[in-house]
């Protein structure tokens, strides 16, 4: 654990940051907006920016909310990230190795 000091505004604060390995940290995505009636479609979106990694999950393939569908590394740490909700994919919108931006569309999904 290391000591700093911060200076924001005039105002200092006293920070101890902790160094740690990279390592895997689930990002929540943002819940997406519903549309349609029976059949919703939706897309998943990037909570972070950074490079893809893996991807767990291909059209057809049936998830539920909580299930990793792809790891982006950003800033050293590779970043699970979850569906927020049951369905079944419909498309891969990225490949391995895509660098994506905050907010960019990575899978497609219906249900």
């Amino acid at each position: 654990m290391e000591k700093y000091r911060v200076k924001i505004n005039e105002k200092v604060y006293e920070v101890e940051i902790e160094k740690m390995e990279a390592s895997t940290v689930a990002v929540p995505t943002p819940k997406q907006p519903v549309v349609g009636t029976n059949n919703v479609s939706a897309t998943l979106k990037a909570p972070v920016q950074g490079t893809v990694l893996k991807i767990h999950v291909k059209p057809g393939q049936a998830i539920k909310a909580g299930d990793v569908v792809c790891v982006i590394e950003a800033m050293k740490l590779e970043n699970d990230i979850v569906s927020d909700r049951d369905g079944v994919v419909d498309d891969i919108l990225v490949k391995q190795q895509d660098t994506v931006d905050n907010g960019q569309d990575l899978i497609s999904y219906r249900g």
